[in-house]
């Protein structure tokens, strides 16, 4: 197993992640995700997907970096696919999830939180 791959298997199992949800998150089948995590294949063409799924740097991820460094906070698989799927929306589309979105803050908002606690 290469460096990268042992990252990157690292990195997936610590959001308790299986390979076919990386897979599936960077748009890849499952066993070509595996190829990347043992060594077979060097993940060229999406280094910066996994870069930006796992929040490290390509160099990180090279072994160019002795340690992640991480600035924001860690998204769970629900949040990456949702982020992932509105920045592949062109505009109208980010615009129609950001009114359901206000939509659903104000039905949201007036709801009693009694109900709510349920």
């Amino acid at each position: 197993m290469t460096l990268t791959g042992k990252r990157l298997k690292a990195l997936r199992e610590a959001r308790e992640w299986s390979q076919a949800d990386v897979a599936n998150l960077i748009g890849v089948g499952r066993t070509t995700y595996l190829k990347y995590e043992n060594g077979e294949n060097k993940p060229v063409r999406k280094l910066n997907e996994l870069a930006n799924l796992f929040n490290v740097s390509i160099d990180y991820l090279l072994g160019n970096e002795k340690q992640a460094v991480s600035f924001e906070p860690q998204l769970g698989k629900d949040e990456t696919l949702l982020l992932n799927g509105y920045r592949a929306l062109n505009d109208g589309g980010k615009k129609i999830i950001m009114d359901m979105i206000g939509q659903l803050n104000v039905a949201r908002a007036s709801i009693p939180t009694t109900t709510l606690a349920m």
